[in-house]
């Protein structure tokens, strides 16, 4: 009866504590995979954000300098004309 006891409290005992480090290991497992994707979703949406910005300061800086380029064509042209 005693060893019958023993055994069921020991069975019990192993199990408890296998079950509790099993979900303590697959509870941190998934939050530190949450927390990286996380992370890595908002550096992707910031690399994203500034690589656009980029891009439209490129286009913005080259179509200024285009019209810059076309208004200095319409000055040359416009005093050759005046010249003649």
């Amino acid at each position: 009866m005693v060893v019958t006891v023993v055994t069921v409290v020991t069975v019990v005992t192993v199990v408890t504590v296998v079950t509790v480090v099993t979900v303590v290991t697959v509870v941190t497992f998934v939050t530190v995979i949450t927390v990286i994707m996380v992370v890595m979703g908002i550096m992707g949406v910031a690399l994203a954000t500034k690589v656009t910005t980029a891009k439209q300061t490129t286009i913005q800086s080259r179509l200024l300098f285009l019209d810059w380029h076309h208004d200095l064509y319409d000055h040359r042209y416009n005093y050759q004309k005046m010249s003649q």
